[in-house]
This record gives C-alpha cells, sequence and structure tokens, in this order.
C-alpha cells in the first residue's frame, strides 16, 4: 500500500469530499505549509471528491453497462475493467499540482490478491445507469454505437504503460496509492482531457472495489490532490 505524505490533509479532503483550504492558513503567525520540495510557502489548496463517473467493462458481457452498480470489478480472466473519472472543476487555473493520492476501498466480499495498474484514459466514456443491462460503456462501445479504439479501453484508448499500481489483497479495506502528479497537471491544463483512469489487475479472478453508487459515501472512491496556488 502507498501511503501519502500528506495522509492525515488528504484523508480530512476525502471524508468532506469537497475543496477545502488548510485551516491553520492565515492564523496565529502566517505559517504556511512546505511544497513538494520542502520549502515553506503559502498554504496549499488541497481538493478531493467522490469519483464524478465510475463503471466496469467486462469481456464476459461485451454489451452490458454496471454503472448503475454499488460495486466495481477488475480481473485478469475473464477480463474486467474498472473505469474513474473525477471533476476538477474548482481548482484555480493555473495551479500547480504537487501531489495526488487516489483511495479506494475493498467491498466486504473475497479478493482474488492481485497488483493492480492504473493507466491514464485518452477517450471520454459514459458511466450509464445500468446494472447489468445493455448500453455504455461497455466493453465494446464506450459510447452508444461509438466503440473503444481498444476494446474493454485497451491500448489506444488507454495508456500502453502503467501510472502507478497499488497490490490489492483484502476484503473490506482502504488502499491509497500515489499518482504522478502531471496526470492531474494535464486535466487541469487541459480541462477537455479529463477522460480519468483505468484500472486493471494483472491476475486473478477478481478484485472488487466500492463504487459511487455504494450507500456507504465514506468507502466510495476519492481523488486527493495537493496544490501550490
Amino acid at each position: 500500500m502507498v501511503r501519502c505524505p500528506c495522509l492525515l490533509l488528504a484523508a480530512i479532503a476525502a471524508a468532506c469530499g469537497r475543496a477545502g483550504y488548510d485551516p491553520l492558513a492565515g492564523e496565529g503567525d502566517g505559517g504556511g505549509l512546505a511544497d513538494a520540495s520542502g520549502r515553506e510557502g503559502d498554504a496549499s489548496v488541497f481538493t478531493a471528491g467522490e469519483a464524478g463517473a465510475d463503471t466496469f467493462l467486462a469481456s464476459s458481457d461485451r454489451g452490458l453497462n454496471f454503472g448503475g452498480l454499488g460495486v466495481l470489478r477488475t480481473a485478469d480472466a475473464p477480463a474486467a475493467t474498472i473505469l474513474l473519472r473525477f471533476d476538477l472543476g474548482e481548482v484555480a487555473p493555473g495551479a500547480v499540482a504537487l501531489a495526488a493520492t487516489l483511495t479506494v476501498w475493498t467491498s466486504d466480499g473475497a479478493q482474488d490478491p492481485s497488483g493492480v495498474r492504473i493507466y491514464r484514459v485518452f477517450e471520454d466514456w459514459l458511466e450509464g445507469g445500468e446494472s447489468g443491462a445493455p448500453g455504455a460503456a461497455s466493453w465494446d462501445d464506450r459510447m452508444p454505437d461509438e466503440p473503444w479504439s481498444g476494446p474493454g479501453c485497451g491500448v489506444g484508448s488507454r495508456d500502453a504503460a502503467a501510472r502507478a499500481e497499488v497490490a490489492i489483497d483484502a476484503p473490506a479495506t482502504r488502499y491509497q496509492v500515489e499518482l504522478p502528479a502531471s496526470v492531474v497537471q494535464g486535466w487541469v491544463d487541459q480541462p477537455g482531457s479529463n477522460f480519468g483512469l483505468a484500472l486493471v489487475a494483472r491476475s486473478g479472478s477478481g478484485i472488487e472495489l466500492v463504487s459511487s453508487q455504494a450507500g456507504d459515501m465514506a468507502r466510495r472512491p476519492s481523488l486527493a490532490v495537493e496544490w501550490a496556488p
């Protein structure tokens, strides 16, 4: 499990599920947070939130959409891919991303231990609202009658090389993984390129994560980012 060096503040932001500022900024002696290089400066802005959209794509059900389910599944055999996208619309133009942490929870069900690789997605897609009925996004189509360049959001629709990886092996457990700040920076600099992330299990028959549709809001996927204002 990868732990963010700013775990406490990131956790606070994730729990709030909205943009927020360091509560100590502007008080006392006016001291700020250290930036990624260790220098003292103005208090950084943290933003976090539940996934704006999430679903999974299943090769065994190529035309079906699962955007309405409370879980997200990825597996090597049969292949399944998780898609996550976060809304960064509240980030001020010109902000510089210093660090980013993705937080996910496994469901209460048994997990087949696997490394899960995380890729940046390059094509737009719909979450959909189905629970295993025809619709998009699906393994074949990213939108109605618009196929993925690589089926199942494969290479061509996403990176060829993973941007991060996390080992998942236990039920009802929180996992945090640091993402390259450059990935989030790209979304801020070019908002039209924010098509989110693809999570792909390297092996096994299934990892199951809690989705943004789940009743327990504290266990939904979230993204925490440290910004230099």
